[in-house]
């Protein structure tokens, strides 16, 4: 049961979260977008920080078509990766 607590029968310690190993491989993947990828801006030292970046054409009702010239860029990104606390976005054109 993948991101549940899991309680032992008849009590004991406190419920232990789970990530499974497909979650955890995602999560390095995007560790790794920020370390050395497109999103090094958005490093923070002494944090294990994660995220993904993209881009999208703008759209241009005048011409009713996606514009070649025109992008918007995304980012959203969390801190710490290990144990989110922070979640951020940014978006620009």
């Amino acid at each position: 049961m993948d991101g549940q607590p899991l309680t032992p029968a008849g009590g004991g310690p406190e419920p232990l979260r789970v990530i499974s190993a497909r979650r955890r491989k995602l999560i390095d993947i995007l560790e790794r977008v920020v370390l050395e990828g497109t999103g090094t801006a958005a490093a923070l030292k002494g944090y294990s920080a994660a995220g993904k970046t993209g881009t999208a054409q703008i759209f241009d009702p005048v011409a009713t078509k996606y514009s070649f010239s025109r992008h918007t860029a995304l980012f959203i990104g969390f801190v710490p990766s290990d144990k989110t606390r922070i979640l951020h976005r940014r978006h620009s054109q």
